[in-house]
């Protein structure tokens, strides 16, 4: 390459206008600038037209956000909260849209103000930001629009990846960017969150509000209005906590590039303490039930542990019995999830508002920051496997951003990422890593493994069809990592011919369908209990519930 990456799509842009502008293929659409308001799937819509546009539709799907974070539900899309990248995205000719899918009932919210406003809500993201093409075409027929994408970043971007894999919502878009999200699911991010909480606890710090349980933070419950933030910097300014906290740093594998993990006045770990609080503590109102780490389910040992270099680091930390503390800490760690209870179906609502099984049908592009504490860096390379196991690798690039902090990325290397994509979608040439150069980009970044890799099994998808006295049940068993073979047993209550066995290879297919023959006249509820028959030794499996008696069906695996 012999211009930077910054000259080569400044290039573009100027030549161009931008890449949708170039050639009489992409000719400017003739439609009317300014910012509009609608409606669509009952959310309120947002857009803006571009002076020049530039034949791309760009819906934003906004990311987990509370009213500290600027108030980007009240207006025109703010991507990535940053008005400076939105009036770059305005500039380069994209037609911004976004639904305010995540506000809450006004009824579910306090009477102060202070709670409710980012709500978590993929689901509700996912058909709503679906839904947009169709309705600015209706609403702005005069505006050619030749390409649809859908960018999202944090929560949004896991909006983004479920349409992507989506059968049905796919097709409403042409191509998807998701940005510092937590592409391991939200499963496992759940469980990393619930490990920090632990090892917090493990480390002896002080409790600050929220934190008394690991796994059951009480709702409503607000970071900033609760205090939690100010007792988290009045922490990190007290030197006896300060070998504490990196004992919880280290065993939850979290980054301090650059010491911005403690740098004050704007320090990364409390981003992390607000996650699991505030987003753990509204996860579980909304499904009703504390998750525990999903470990607690099958008794398994959630195996907290550090390598040798980093045991080395503690111990030069200083203090009396270094080394007879670490041990004590981890004692205290590896004991404590035995402790916590763990709701089946709360950890099954979590596939339903936030995993990922890879099939992606659309091309889609993710771009993670090669540092950030909140969504770590494994994130990409687990979704990357996913992908892979799902047989859909010509679908997905991932690359790695050069930047530390969560969600921060300037306009140049959001541009080069929409450049990339756009790209791939009018050629159908998928992106490599000379196309994401330095500075900006670190494309051969590789990220250090996950702390706890294992495979996390669920029950997905359950449909029911009448039949002449019975129920036919379909239940499909999702496993969300395919690098060992795995065999399971199941079975159901009441005997209704239910018993057999599932075999998932290594690098194999990751669904297998149970089929259950259920009366209709039946007075109990029906369970499905999976067995580990073979296989490595941190797997997972539910017992969880499918139909209850005699008709409520359980969706996606909870009521």
């Amino acid at each position: 390459m012999t211009h930077g990456w910054s000259s080569r799509l400044l290039g573009r842009l100027i030549a161009c206008g931008a890449w949708l502008a170039c050639g009489s293929a992409f000719a400017q659409a003739a439609c009317t600038p300014g910012e509009y308001t609608d409606t669509v799937d009952g959310m309120e819509l947002v857009y803006q037209i571009p002076p020049s546009f530039n034949g791309t539709l760009l819906v934003y799907a906004q990311g987990y956000a509370d009213d500290s974070h600027g108030g980007q539900y009240t207006q025109t899309p703010v991507f990535l909260g940053n008005a400076a990248l939105r009036q770059a995205l305005l500039d380069a000719g994209y037609l911004l849209a976004a639904a305010q899918y995540s506000l809450p009932d006004a009824d579910a919210c306090q009477g102060n103000g202070n709670y409710c406003q980012g709500r978590w809500a993929v689901p509700l993201g996912v058909t709503s930001s679906a839904a947009i093409p169709a309705r600015i075409a209706a609403l702005q027929p005069d505006c050619d629009i030749q390409r649809r994408l859908i960018a999202g970043a944090d929560m949004g971007g896991l909006v983004a990846l479920q349409i992507a894999e989506s059968p049905t919502h796919a097709a409403a878009f042409d191509g998807a960017l998701a940005m510092c999200t937590p592409g391991m699911g939200l499963s496992r991010w759940v469980d990393g969150l619930i490990d920090f909480s632990i090892l917090k606890q493990a480390a002896t710090l002080p409790n600050y509000p929220g934190t008394h349980a690991a796994n059951a933070v009480p709702w409503p419950f607000d970071f900033e209005a609760d205090g939690v933030r100010s007792q988290m910097i009045l922490q990190l300014q007290t030197p006896s906590a300060f070998r504490k906290l990196e004992f919880q740093r280290l065993t939850s594998r979290l980054p301090n590039t650059g010491n911005e993990y403690y740098l004050l006045p704007s320090p990364v770990i409390p981003d992390v303490v607000q996650l699991a609080t505030e987003l753990i503590a509204d996860l579980q109102d909304q499904v009703g039930a504390p998750f525990g780490p999903l470990e607690t389910l099958n008794g398994q040992s959630s195996g907290y542990s550090l390598d040798a270099a980093q045991i080395a680091y503690f111990i030069s930390l200083g203090g009396e019995d270094a080394f007879e503390t670490l041990i004590e800490y981890l004692d205290a760690a590896n004991a404590l999830p035995a402790q916590l209870s763990a709701s089946q179906t709360a950890r099954n609502a979590l596939h339903a508002l936030g995993e990922v099984t890879g099939d992606v049908r659309i091309p889609a592009l993710m771009v993670q920051n090669k540092a950030d504490a909140v969504t770590p860096d494994w994130g990409l390379t687990q979704y990357r496997e996913v992908v892979a196991a799902s047989g859909r690798s010509a679908h997905f690039h991932g690359t790695f951003a050069s930047g530390t902090r969560h969600c921060r990325f300037d306009a140049m290397q959001v541009l080069t990422a929409l450049d990339a994509l756009g790209d791939w979608t009018a050629s159908g040439i998928a992106p490599t890593a000379a196309t994401f150069p330095a500075p900006g980009f670190d494309a051969g970044y590789v990220p250090a493994n996950a702390p706890r890799p294992r495979v996390n099994v669920w029950l997905a998808d359950v449909s029911v069809t009448p039949g002449a006295g019975v129920q036919h049940v379909e239940a499909t068993v999702v496993r969300s990592n395919t690098s060992s073979a795995l065999s399971l047993a199941y079975a159901a209550s009441g005997g209704y011919e239910t018993t057999g066995t599932l075999a998932f290879p290594a690098g194999g297919e990751q669904r297998a369908i149970i089929a259950l023959e259920v009366p209709d006249a039946r007075d109990q509820a029906v369970s499905l209990e999976l067995t580990q028959l073979a296989g490595p030794a941190n797997v997972i499996t539910p017992h969880s519930i499918l139909l209850a008696a005699p008709d409520a069906m359980f969706d996606d695996g909870f009521e």
